[in-house]
C-alpha cells in the first residue's frame, strides 16, 4: 500500500481530518533481524548505502570510542567496510552530511572524515557538551545542557562558534529545516531561526500534553514536526515556524517516548524501556501502532523498508514489511439524519441511528478516508463494523434489515434530511443514492444485516461486507462518497449504534480493510537499465538498482559478453571498460530468495575514442642569416643548414580547451614534407623537438624572443626532455635519411609527454621548439600553416 494524493470527496470539497484523537489499529507489521554487528553500539545514522556506528569502547579500558562504517548495500548481507578508534567516554548521537560524520558526545564534538569508508579517520573536534548534531550547509548546531551552539565547520579540522542561543533548560535533540533549528528541551519544542547564524532567534514553541511540557525528541519531515514526550508520539504542523499547531498524536502508545526517526510513512519511536515501536502516521489524525522490537536499543534510524538500530547487543538491520494484513479505520465523519428535524444537521452525538420510531424515519451517512491507497490496490476485504446498544432491553414490533448504499456527494457541515450541502437539496429527502446495480434509489443494498424483531441489543459489533463498494472508491470507479445507512422497511424497528463521538474508543463504528495476501511467492523481474552508449577505453557504470521482488533479491550478476577484459561482475552496480569499439549486449541476472531468476539485456553502443586534430595558432621561421627579421608568414617552415645559414622553427597550438585534471592517451604533430624536391642532402636530417621559453610571434626572431628581449642563446632557448636548459634530449625526434627525397606525406612526432604537461599546467604552453640535431648540409621543409592546401598544413592530433 501506497500513500496518494486522491482525497475524500463528500461533496466535492476536501474534507481535512479533525479527529485527533481518533487511533486506529492494525495487525502487527513483520520485523525480521537480518544481519547483526556484534559489538555493543549506541549511536547510528544513515547515509547512502552505509551505516555510520559509533561504540562507546574498543576495549575495556582504554576510554576511546570506536566508529564504524558498515556497508548496508544489501542489508542481508552487511559488511564492515572500515574503523577506527577516536577518545571520547561516550557518543550520543551522530549525523552525516557530505563527506563527513559528526559524532556528538559527552566531552565533545568528533569530526570524522569518511571520504573512504575503508579508513575513516577524525578530521577535528570540539570539546564541549554534546547531546545531539544536526549540520545544515557550513554549519553544525549542537544541544546540550541549556544551549545551542552553532559552528562553522567550514574547516572540518577547526570548527569555530558562530552564535549561541540560551534555552534555559535542558536541550535533549535538534533537527535543522530550511532556516529553522528545532530543539526538544524541557521546556517544549523551540523553534529558532538560524537565518543569521551569528545571532539565533526564538520565533516560536509548543509544549507537550505532560506535565512539564518536556520533549525529549525531534524529527522534521514536510510541515510537521514529530516529537517524543513522556505521553507518547505528538505532531506539530510548522507551516508557520512562528505558529506551531498541534494537528494529533499517539497517546500513551509509546509510553514515555524518548527519540523518534521518520521514514515515509512510518515513525519509529523509541521509549524509556528501549525498544521501537512502529507507528503507522499515513494520517496523521489516525496513527496505528503497526509493529514493535523488544531489545535493548540506544537509537535508530530508518530508511526505506529497513531499521539500522544500535544496542547493548550490537548494530542490527531489521527488515520491516510495511504490509500490514489488514488495518481498521474509524470515520471520518457520521452525520445523523432525522425527518422529524429536517433541515437540522446532527454532526455531533453519541449515536447514529436506523429505522423509524414513533413517526418520524432515521437514516446516516458515513465516511472514511481512503486516499492512502493507490488506484491498483486490490483489496481481500472490507468490513464495516457497528457496535448494536439501543433500545435497551426492548423489542421491536419489526424486523431491522440493516442496508448500506453508495451516497450522492455530501457536505458534513450542511448534510440533513433535506439537504446534501449548503443551498443544495438531496434529488430525494432523506437521501439520494446508488444501489450494488448502479440504480439510483435502487433497492439492492452493497450489503445489509437483519437483526430480528424478537432480540435485544447484546453489546457487540456486527459486520457489514462492504467489499465492492470500497474496491470501487480505492479503484476510483466511484468517488468516495461513503456510506448511507437505512432500513430497509422503516416502520417500528428503531435501532441505535455508538457512533465515533462516543467516548470508548472500542465501541466506535470501524472500516477494517484487508489487502490480498501475498502467499504466493513470485519471481524477482530483472532491470538493467536504458540502452546505454559509451567511449572505448571509458569506464561504464551499469545499475541494476530498479530489479525488484515481492520479498528480496539475494544476487545481481553481470555478464558484459567483453572479448576482452572482465567478462561477469556481481553487485547492484558494477563497472566494465570496454576496449574495443562495436555493440555488446549486456545481461543482467538477479535471483531472489527461493532460487528463483530474471534476466535483462540492455544494448552498449561503444564508440571509437575521438580524436581532436589542430591547426597551428602560430608557426614561426628563425633564419640565421637574419637574426633580426621576423618571419611569420610563409607557405613553408624550415630546418637544418642550408649554404652557410641555419634554419629552426617555432610552433604554438591553443590547448585552452582542456582542462588540468584531463588525460590524454596520444598526441601526434604530424608535418607534411615537400623540400628539397628531387634532390638528396650531404648528411640525415634528425628533426628534433623541445619545449621553448616563452616567445611572441610578433617579434620572435633568430636573435629576439620578445619585443626587446633576446634569447638567451641565439637562436631559440629551450628545455629538453629532462628540464635541462639547452639540453639534448629531445621530446621527440624522427631522422629523415640524406638518400631519400620529400614524398609530399605526414610524418608524425610523439609529443605526448610534452602536451601532457602543458594540459596539466606542469608547464606554460610554450608550444614546440623545432631545429635539426646536426645542422649541417641537411636543410628541409615542411608545409606551414600558410600553405593553401589544407591537408597538408601541419597538425597536432590528440586523443583523450
Amino acid at each position: 500500500m501506497q500513500i496518494k494524493s486522491n482525497k475524500l470527496v463528500c461533496f466535492g470539497l476536501v474534507l481535512f481530518m479533525i479527529m485527533t484523537t481518533g487511533i486506529g489499529s492494525a495487525d502487527s507489521l513483520s520485523v525480521e533481524q537480518v544481519s547483526q554487528y556484534n559489538v555493543p553500539a549506541n549511536a547510528v545514522a544513515v547515509e547512502g548505502n552505509y551505516a555510520y556506528v559509533a561504540t562507546d569502547t574498543i576495549a575495556p579500558t582504554d576510554g576511546n570510542g570506536s566508529f564504524s562504517i558498515v556497508d548496508i548495500t544489501d542489508p542481508y548481507f552487511a559488511t564492515v567496510s572500515g574503523s577506527c578508534s577516536f577518545e571520547s567516554p561516550h557518543t550520543n548521537a551522530i549525523t552525516v552530511s557530505g563527506n563527513y560524520a559528526y559524532l556528538a558526545g559527552n566531552d565533545s564534538l568528533v569530526i570524522m572524515n569518511i571520504t573512504d569508508p575503508s579508513g575513516p579517520k577524525v578530521a577535528g573536534k570540539y570539546s564541549g557538551y554534546a547531546e545531539s548534531v544536526d549540520v545544515s550547509g557550513n554549519y553544525a548546531y549542537l544541544v546540550g545542557n541549556d544551549s545551542l551552539v552553532i559552528m562553522n565547520i567550514t574547516d572540518p579540522s577547526g570548527p569555530k562558534i558562530t552564535g549561541t542561543f540560551m534555552t534555559s533548560s535542558f536541550t535533549y535533540d535538534v533537527a535543522v529545516s530550511d532556516n529553522y533549528a528545532y530543539i526538544a528541551a524541557e521546556t517544549g519544542l523551540l523553534i529558532v531561526d538560524i537565518t543569521n547564524p551569528s545571532a539565533p532567534t526564538l520565533v516560536g514553541s509548543y509544549k507537550s500534553a505532560n506535565e512539564n511540557g518536556t520533549v525529549y525528541g525531534v524529527a522534521v519531515s514536510g510541515n510537521y514536526a514529530y516529537v517524543t514526550s513522556g505521553l507518547g508520539l505528538f505532531f506539530v504542523d510548522i507551516s508557520n515556524p512562528e505558529l506551531p499547531t498541534p494537528v494529533g498524536g499517539i497517546y500513551n502508545g509509546a509510553v514515555f517516548a524518548k527519540d523518534v526517526a521518520i521514514s515515509g510513512n512510518y515513525a519509529y519511536v523509541l521509549d524509556e524501556g528501549r525498544r521501537i515501536s512502529i507507528v503507522d502516521i499515513t494520517y496523521l489524525s489516525w496513527p496505528i501502532i503497526t509493529g514493535s522490537y523488544n531489545g535493548i536499543v540506544t537509537d535508530v534510524d530508518a530508511v526505506g523498508n529497513y531499521a539500522y538500530v544500535a544496542s547493548e547487543s550490537g548494530f542490527t538491520i531489521l527488515h520491516v514489511n510495511t504490509t500490514p494484513t489488514s488495518v481498521s479505520y474509524t470515520p471520518a465523519y457520521d452525520n445523523r439524519l432525522r425527518e422529524s428535524t429536517p433541515t437540522t444537521v446532527l454532526s455531533s452525538s453519541n449515536y447514529i441511528d436506523i429505522g423509524k420510531l414513533s413517526t418520524t424515519r432515521y437514516r446516516d451517512v458515513m465516511a472514511f478516508n481512503l486516499s492512502g491507497y493507490e488506484t491498483t490496490d486490490t483489496i481481500d476485504k472490507a468490513t464495516l463494523s457497528l457496535y448494536w446498544y439501543y433500545p435497551a432491553s426492548a423489542t421491536r414490533t419489526s424486523d431491522t434489515v440493516v442496508e448500506i448504499y453508495r451516497p450522492l456527494e455530501w457536505d458534513p457541515k450542511y448534510v440533513s434530511w433535506r439537504y446534501s450541502a449548503s443551498g443544495k437539496s438531496w434529488t430525494n429527502a432523506g437521501g439520494s443514492w446508488y444501489d450494488k446495480n448502479g440504480v439510483s434509489q435502487g433497492i439492492t443494498p452493497y450489503a445489509s444485516v437483519t437483526f430480528p424483531a424478537g432480540t435485544v441489543p447484546d453489546n457487540k459489533y456486527y459486520e457489514f461486507d462492504v467489499t465492492e463498494l470500497v474496491q470501487e472508491y480505492i479503484s476510483g470507479e466511484s468517488n468516495n462518497t461513503g456510506f448511507l445507512l437505512k432500513a430497509k422497511d422503516e416502520n417500528g424497528n428503531y435501532i441505535a449504534f455508538y457512533s465515533s463521538d462516543w467516548a470508548n474508543a472500542s465501541q466506535r463504528p470501524k472500516l477494517t480493510i484487508t489487502p490480498v495476501p501475498s502467499s504466493v511467492d513470485y519471481p524477482p523481474v530483472a532491470n538493467a537499465g536504458e540502452d546505454m552508449t559509451a567511449t572505448a577505453g571509458s569506464p561504464v557504470i551499469f545499475d541494476g538498482s530498479g530489479s525488484t521482488d515481492d520479498r528480496r533479491i539475494v544476487s545481481y550478476r553481470w555478464n558484459f559478453n567483453t572479448p576482452v577484459g572482465i567478462s561477469e561482475a556481481n553487485g547492484v552496480t558494477a563497472t566494465a571498460t570496454y576496449v574495443y569499439a562495436g555493440t555488446y549486449n549486456v545481461t543482467l541476472t538477479v535471483t531472489d530468495g527461493s532460487g528463483q531468476t530474471s534476466t535483462d539485456t540492455l544494448h552498449l553502443v561503444v564508440t571509437p575514442v575521438k580524436s581532436a586534430i589542430y591547426k597551428p595558432t602560430y608557426d614561426n621561421r628563425l633564419r640565421e642569416s637574419t637574426p633580426t627579421t621576423v618571419l611569420p608568414n610563409s607557405n613553408y617552415i624550415d630546418i637544418g643548414k642550408l649554404s652557410t645559414t641555419r634554419y629552426r622553427d617555432v610552433m604554438m597550438f591553443d590547448l585552452s580547451d582542456y582542462k588540468p585534471t584531463d588525460t590524454i592517451s596520444q598526441a601526434t604533430l604530424s608535418l607534411c614534407w615537400y623540400y628539397p624536391a628531387g634532390s638528396t642532402r650531404t648528411s640525415n636530417t634528425v628533426v628534433e623537438i623541445y619545449r621553448p621559453v616563452e616567445w611572441d610571434p610578433k617579434y620572435v626572431s633568430w636573435k629576439n624572443s620578445a619585443s626587446g628581449k633576446s634569447w638567451t642563446n641565439a637562436g631559440g632557448s629551450w628545455f629538453d626532455k629532462n628540464g635541462v636548459s639547452q639540453g639534448n634530449t629531445p621530446y621527440a625526434s624522427f631522422t629523415v635519411f640524406a638518400s631519400t627525397v620529400p614524398d609530399n606525406k605526414y610524418y608524425g612526432f610523439d609529443v605526448t609527454e610534452l602536451v601532457q604537461g602543458y594540459i596539466s599546467g606542469e608547464y606554460d604552453n610554450t608550444g614546440f621548439f623545432l631545429k635539426a640535431k646536426d645542422e649541417n648540409g641537411n636543410y628541409i621543409a615542411f608545409y606551414s600553416s600558410d600553405w593553401a592546401n589544407a591537408y597538408q598544413r601541419p597538425r597536432l592530433t590528440i586523443t583523450p
